[in-house]
């Protein structure tokens, strides 16, 4: 398949995070975390990674969404956006991402909200996921 990167809060290493990571490599995606207030990219033994994932997974922080919409190269990466029933219910994040999905994540939701983001933004048949 390709790159998923998980965007967490610095130094979040959470149960969330772990198991996003887990299902997208049941997914058929190699995960990578990166920091929400970092460069945007994940870290490679000290080098920049330099190609954009093929989707975007954003845990708790759908602020960031704005951040990636008008970085350059990841302006068109198809975003995720995973939050809490708290978070939901302040209202500011149902317009943020390209797909929303209230935590816990669960397997088949999350395949189901990539391949529509995918689709949304790439025209990804639902089924290449």
């Amino acid at each position: 398949m390709g790159e998923a990167w998980i965007y967490i809060e610095h130094g979040d290493e959470g149960q969330d995070s772990r198991d996003a990571a887990r299902m997208l490599a049941e997914l058929g995606f190699a995960p990578r975390r990166v920091s929400a207030n970092g460069t945007l990219r994940p870290q490679n033994d000290g080098a920049i990674t330099a190609r954009p994932p093929d989707i975007a997974l954003v845990l708790g922080e759908p602020e960031l969404c704005a951040r990636l919409e008008q970085d350059e190269d990841l302006g068109d990466v198809p975003l995720v956006v995973a939050v809490c029933d708290e978070e939901l219910d302040r209202g500011a994040t149902i317009h943020e991402g390209h797909e929303l999905i209230v935590l816990p994540l669960r397997r088949s939701e999350l395949r189901a909200r990539i391949a529509r983001a995918r689709q949304r933004v790439r025209g990804v048949p639902d089924d290449d996921v």
